[in-house]
């Protein structure tokens, strides 16, 4: 009979044993098909553990490793197979950690900087089932630094807005409490509005901040041809260097006042005018160029 049930045949009988032997049968087929069906849940529950992107090890009641994924051997540096039976605390030496083991107040979850790489994880420990526990740990290290940075730039913010504002501040008591000429005041005025103007660049810079965090991120696997889009600049900025030497051409010279005693002919007033001529050349064909290859690369990526 065993050698029968050995091979998976039911035995022959005769009588009351062949019913024995086929409820024997079936019950012994029953018991196979539910432990393959238990065999493949544990380990598509394991496959799933180790697919996580948190970190998760289970403990037993003296916080030895029975087992944990992939994800928790990156963040404390643990073998799976070589660690088990380890007390975690073994493994995972930080004084910090070690109190919180011990304090086993896990309803907060502990701040943990690793010494191996440098990480920051959120580290708590869960109840499980018999006396076990689950330690989960979660890879915060990005998030802690554009917290830092956040603050960072909140304080030079407000600190870039303060200095312009005090100015404007001072020099607004400063006119109103006290008498002063015309030309004192008119000095006044033009620093409260070069101040006025440093505030509103900073205001410009934070809307385009919040304009390219709201943004959708460009693909970062498009393929650019480069020497396309080299070949589309120098044609554009010529013809933006011809718009830009006509409109110089044509714009003629504002606000130059004529020292007494000369002429417009005389050669101060000359050099004068043609520095300011050429000045104004370099400043427009510049704006030029640049114009002309903001919008050769608008075209090229539109």
């Amino acid at each position: 009979m065993g050698l029968a049930l050995a091979y998976g045949g039911c035995p022959g009988g005769q009588g009351a044993w062949e019913e024995v032997f086929t409820l024997l049968y079936r019950r012994q087929r029953a018991e196979t098909a539910r432990s393959r069906q238990l065999a493949h849940s544990l380990a598509r529950s394991r496959q799933a553990g180790r697919a996580l992107p948190y970190g998760v090890a289970i403990l037993d009641a003296e916080y030895r490793i029975v087992w944990c994924n992939d994800s928790c051997e990156a963040h404390f540096g643990i073998d799976a197979e070589a660690d088990v039976g380890q007390p975690i605390t073994n493994l995972v030496r930080q004084p910090e950690f070690v109190e919180y083991v011990a304090a086993e107040e896990f309803s907060k979850p502990l701040q943990l900087k690793t010494a191996r790489d440098g990480l920051i994880l959120s580290v708590q420990f869960v109840p499980y089932v018999d006396s076990q526990r689950l330690l989960l740990s979660r890879d915060i290290t990005q998030g802690t630094r554009l917290e830092t940075m956040r603050r960072d730039f909140v304080a030079n913010v407000s600190h870039e807005l303060r200095t312009p504002l005090t100015v404007l501040v001072g020099f607004l008591e400063t006119v109103r409490e006290l008498k002063l000429d015309p030309e004192r005041s008119r000095d006044y005025m033009n620093l409260m509005a070069e101040q006025s103007r440093r505030m509103q660049r900073i205001i410009d810079d934070l809307l385009t901040l919040s304009t390219l965090e709201s943004a959708p991120e460009p693909p970062h696997d498009e393929h650019v041809d480069v020497a396309l889009l080299l070949s589309r600049i120098p044609q554009r900025s010529a013809g933006a260097l011809g718009r830009a030497a006509r409109a110089s051409r044509s714009t003629p010279s504002r606000g130059l006042d004529l020292p007494r005693g000369r002429s417009p002919r005389s050669p101060a007033l000359s050099a004068t005018s043609r520095a300011t001529r050429c000045a104004t050349r370099r400043r427009g064909a510049r704006s030029a160029l640049s114009g002309a290859a903001r919008r050769t690369v608008a075209e090229f990526h539109g």
